[in-house]
C-alpha cells in the first residue's frame, strides 16, 4: 500500500494527536514544577502575614491538591485524550483559588488585575490547546475576577480601567491562541509533507536501484507493473509499449490480485491511430485519469463493460520527447478518486521506467546488432565462397573443355561474377550511407529512359525457365529525384522479385501521380509471413540466415531500399501472402527545385 498521504483532513487528525501529546507533557511539567512556588508561598505566608493565615494557607493547600490530582489524571493509556480539559481544569481551579487570595484584600483589588493577565497570557504559551479551550479558560477567569470585584467602592475611573484591562487580556490570550495554533498546523503539515515525499523518494529510489537492475526485457516489465501496483495501491497496474515498426500500441506486463484476468489484458493490442487523442494527451499533460472532467471518460462504459474498470489512471512513459508507452492503474471502484500521493508516485515509476527501459533497450539493441553482424560475416564469408568457387572451377575446366561446353562455362563464370560484384555493391553502397558520404543529387529524369536501361540491363541477366519479366509501358513521365538512387532501389526490388520466384512472373509498372510517382513491383514467388513483413527492411535480416538456404544474398538489399528512399522523400509499403507472392510499392516524391 502507498504511504499515507497529508491530506488537508489527515494533516488536521494528526496534528490534533500531536496537541494532545504535547498539552499532555506540559501538563506533567507545569504540575510538577507549580508545586515548588506553591511550597515556597507557605514558607512566606508562615514567616510573613499573621493575618488570616489559616485562610491563606488553605488556599495553597488546595493549590498543591489541584497540582496532585492532574500528575494522577495524566497517567494512563488513555492520558493524551483527557490531557486538554484537565489542563483547562487546572488553569481554571489555581485561578479560584487566586480569587480567594485576592479577596482576601478587598482594598486593592482593582489593582491586582495584573495576576489574572498573567494567567491569560501564561496559558496561551504554555498550552498548545488551540482557540476554543481558551476561549473558555480566558472567559472563566475574567468572568470570576468581574465577580469578586468590590463594585460599590470603585469608582468609575477604576472600573474602566479594570474592564480595559480584562478585555485587552482575553482579546490577546485568544487571538494569541489562535495564531499560535494555525502556525503550529502550518509547520506540522509542513513536516509531514517534508517526510511524506522523502519516504516516496525512498521507495522510489529503492523501485529504481531494482528496475534498473534488470537489463533482460521480459523481466524487466513484469517489475515495473508490479512495483508500479505496489507503490500505488491500485487494484491492478499494466504496461503498454509502443511498438514502432507495427505502429502499435501493446500491453506487455500486468500485475493484479485477480491473476486470471491477465491473459485477457495482455492480448490487448491497438493501432496507434486509434488511441491517438489518448496518447496527445499524454504527451501534453503527462497523466490522464477517468474520470477526470475530460473528453476521454467517454471511455469509462467501454472500461467498465470490458474489464470491470470503473476507474482509470495513464501516466506517460516519456523518453526525449518521445511517447514509450504508458503505464495504467485500474480501481473496481469508481470512487475514491485517485489521491495525490498517488498521481505523484504514478509519475515517479514511470520516470524510472522510461530509464530502466531505455538501457534494457539500449542493451538488447547492442546483444541483436552482434547478433546480426555475426550472422552476416557469416552469409558473406559462405555468399562470397560460392561464385568464387564457380569461377575458379569453370576457369580450371576452360582449357579441357569443347567449344559448345565452353561457352555454357563463360555463361557460368559470367553470372557467378555478376552475383559477386552485386554483393561488393551492396556492400560499398551500405558503407557509403553508414559514413554520410553518399548525398542525393536531384535533376529531372524521363521515367521512360531509366525504365528501358533497367529493362535492358535486366534483360541480359540469366533467368529461370518459365519465369518472365514484364515492364509495363509507361508515358512520358518526368521525376526530379536523384536518378541514380532510384535505379538502385528499382533494380534492388526487381532482382529480389526474380531471385524468389520460381515461376510466373515479375511485374513492373509505373503510374505519375500529381507531383509523385508510384513504382510496383509484384511477383507470384514464395511470399513473406505476416510475422516477418515488420523485420524485412533491417540490416542484415535475413528469413533463413543458414548455410543451406536455397535463396543467396547478403541481407542488404531492402535496407539500402529503404535508407535510399529516406533520402529521396518517398516511402515503401509492402503486401505478400505465402506462397502467392510479394508486392512492393514505392512512392517517389517530384523533389523541388
Amino acid at each position: 500500500m502507498p504511504p499515507s498521504e497529508p491530506e488537508p483532513s489527515a494533516i488536521f487528525e494528526r496534528h490534533v494527536e500531536e496537541r494532545r501529546r504535547l498539552v499532555l507533557t506540559r501538563l506533567r511539567w507545569t504540575a510538577l514544577l507549580a508545586l515548588i512556588p506553591i511550597a515556597a508561598s507557605v514558607a512566606v505566608n508562615v514567616a510573613v502575614f499573621a493575618d488570616r493565615l489559616p485562610e491563606r494557607l488553605a488556599t495553597l493547600v488546595v493549590q498543591a491538591a489541584l497540582c496532585v490530582a492532574s500528575l494522577i489524571l495524566a497517567r494512563g493509556p488513555r492520558a493524551a485524550r483527557r490531557a486538554i480539559p484537565v489542563a483547562m481544569g487546572l488553569v481554571m481551579g489555581m485561578s479560584t483559588s487566586l480569587f480567594w487570595s485576592l479577596s482576601l484584600s478587598p482594598r486593592d483589588l482593582d489593582v491586582l488585575v495584573g495576576p489574572i493577565g498573567a494567567v491569560m497570557a501564561g496559558s496561551t504559551l504554555l498550552f498548545p490547546w488551540g482557540f476554543p479551550p481558551q476561549l473558555v479558560v480566558s472567559s472563566y477567569v475574567a468572568g470570576g475576577y468581574l465577580f469578586v470585584l468590590p463594585w460599590a467602592t470603585l469608582d468609575a475611573a477604576r472600573t474602566t480601567n479594570v474592564l480595559i484591562s480584562l478585555t485587552l487580556g482575553v482579546t490577546t490570550s485568544v487571538i494569541g491562541a489562535l495564531v499560535l495554533d494555525r502556525q503550529r498546523r502550518a509547520t506540522f503539515g509542513d513536516r509531514e509533507r517534508v517526510e511524506s515525499l522523502a519516504h516516496q523518494r525512498e521507495l522510489l529510489l529503492d523501485a529504481g536501484r531494482e528496475l534498473n537492475g534488470t537489463l533482460e526485457l521480459s523481466r524487466l516489465v513484469q517489475r515495473i507493473a508490479w512495483h508500479g501496483r505496489r507503490l500505488v495501491g491500485s487494484d491492478s497496474a499494466s504496461l503498454t509499449l509502443f511498438d514502432e515498426r507495427g505502429k502499435v500500441y501493446r500491453t506487455v506486463a500486468v500485475s493484479s490480485d485477480e491473476p486470471g484476468r491477465d491473459d485477457d489484458i495482455l492480448a490487448v493490442e491497438f493501432p496507434a491511430d486509434d488511441v491517438a487523442f489518448l496518447s496527445d494527451t499524454l504527451l501534453r499533460s503527462g497523466l490522464v485519469e477517468i474520470p477526470g472532467g475530460t473528453p476521454l471518460d467517454g471511455l469509462q462504459p467501454l472500461m467498465r463493460e470490458r474489464f470491470g474498470v470503473a476507474r482509470t489512471l495513464y501516466v506517460a512513459i516519456q523518453r526525449d520527447g518521445r511517447l514509450l508507452g504508458f503505464l495504467n492503474f485500474s480501481q473496481g471502484v469508481p470512487i475514491p478518486a485517485f489521491g495525490e500521493h498517488q498521481l505523484r508516485l504514478a509519475e515517479g515509476i514511470a520516470h524510472q521506467a522510461a530509464v530502466a527501459l531505455a538501457n534494457a533497450r539500449l542493451v538488447d539493441d547492442l546483444q541483436t546488432a552482434s547478433r546480426i553482424k555475426s550472422e552476416f560475416v557469416s552469409t558473406m564469408s559462405h555468399e562470397l565462397r560460392t561464385p568464387l568457387h564457380v569461377i575458379i572451377g569453370y576457369t580450371d575446366m576452360l582449357d579441357e573443355l569443347p567449344g559448345q561446353e565452353r561457352a555454357a562455362a563463360v555463361a557460368k563464370i559470367r553470372a557467378a561474377s555478376l552475383e559477386l560484384l552485386e554483393m561488393i555493391e551492396a556492400t560499398l553502397n551500405l558503407n557509403r550511407m553508414e559514413a554520410g558520404r553518399d548525398t542525393p543529387t536531384f535533376e529531372v529524369t524521363p521515367v521512360r529512359e531509366l525504365w528501358d536501361e533497367l529493362a535492358s540491363e535486366f534483360a541480359a541477366l540469366p533467368r529461370k525457365p518459365g519465369l518472365e519479366l514484364r515492364w509495363e509501358p509507361i508515358d512520358g513521365a518526368l521525376l526530379r529525384t536523384d536518378r541514380r538512387k532510384l535505379k538502385i532501389v528499382l533494380k534492388n526490388l526487381v532482382g529480389n522479385a526474380l531471385k524468389f520466384t520460381r515461376a510466373g512472373e515479375v511485374v513492373v509498372n509505373c503510374r505519375p501521380n500529381g507531383s509523385a510517382c508510384a513504382f510496383t513491383v509484384r511477383d507470384t514467388g514464395i511470399g513473406i509471413a505476416r510475422e516477418h513483413l515488420p523485420f524485412i527492411f533491417d540490416m542484415f535480416r535475413q528469413l533463413d540466415s543458414s548455410d543451406s538456404r536455397p535463396y543467396g544474398g547478403a541481407g542488404l538489399g531492402l535496407y539500402i531500399v529503404r535508407r535510399l528512399l529516406d533520402q529521396l522523400g518517398g516511402e515503401i509499403g509492402v503486401e505478400s501472402e505465402m506462397g502467392r507472392g510479394s508486392t512492393f510499392t514505392i512512392t517517389v516524391p517530384n523533389m523541388p527545385t
